[in-house]
């Protein structure tokens, strides 16, 4: 279903992992517990045999799991990311607004989620494993013609590393950075298709530079 391809300033006190995790829990909360009524039950599939649904579904939003549609139009999604080098997990959650026509400017947000363990990093002195955990959030913005549409997407990520082995290794380092991406997607009734860019400018997140290539086709 979807196949990953190596795709505020800090307070006094730095925050663990667990401080991130909550966070992100929090919002995830609040997202749920702030839901409107539900649309119907076709309206909430994206690959219902209704060309309402599918122009409803913003270009940036095709491939997640469908979380919740909301009357007002907003479609919230969430889906796990696993690399295949084995170092990152986490899960992404998606909010977009998208009008009904077929052709048109859609708008939302991100909320990404990074744990990442035993990392290999170098650097012109030293090497070291590390495990960084990362929290970062981005504005999207898609523009659909019929099935197919682009979009892009920039926002920032708060990062915490703690190194494993090498240097300092009972040292934390942590910082902020920004984060930005493109992507295209094509979506019929009988398959999606999605291919994205990410990348963000921190040393310390270079492993988090991602092409996705995700293809889904229902039986």
């Amino acid at each position: 279903m979807m196949t990953a391809c190596r795709l505020p300033s800090l307070p006094a006190r730095r925050p663990t992992s667990h401080t991130l995790l909550a966070g992100l829990l929090a919002a995830l909360t609040l997202v749920a517990f702030s839901a409107p009524v539900l649309a119907s039950e076709d309206a909430a599939d994206p690959l219902a045999d209704n060309d309402a649904s599918h122009s409803a579904t913003p270009a940036f939003s095709g491939m997640g799991q469908e979380i919740v549609r909301l009357d007002s139009g907003v479609l919230v999604q969430g889906d796990k990311v696993h690399t295949p080098d084995g170092y990152t997990s986490g899960f992404r959650l998606t909010a977009g607004m998208a009008p009904q026509q077929e052709t048109g400017w859609d708008l939302g947000a991100e909320l990404r989620y990074r744990q990442s363990d035993d990392v290999p990093m170098s650097s012109s002195d030293s090497q070291h494993v590390q495990d960084v955990t990362s929290l970062g959030g981005s504005l999207v913005a898609g523009f659909r013609l019929g099935h197919f549409g682009v979009y892009g997407k920039t926002g920032m990520a708060q990062w915490v590393s703690d190194p494993v082995t090498g240097r300092n290794t009972f040292d934390s380092t942590s910082g902020s950075t920004r984060v930005q991406g493109l992507g295209a997607r094509w979506m019929t009734r009988s398959w999606i298709g999605q291919v994205e860019f990410e990348e963000v400018n921190d040393p310390e997140l270079e492993h988090l530079n991602m092409i996705t290539a995700s293809f889904h086709l229902p039986f």
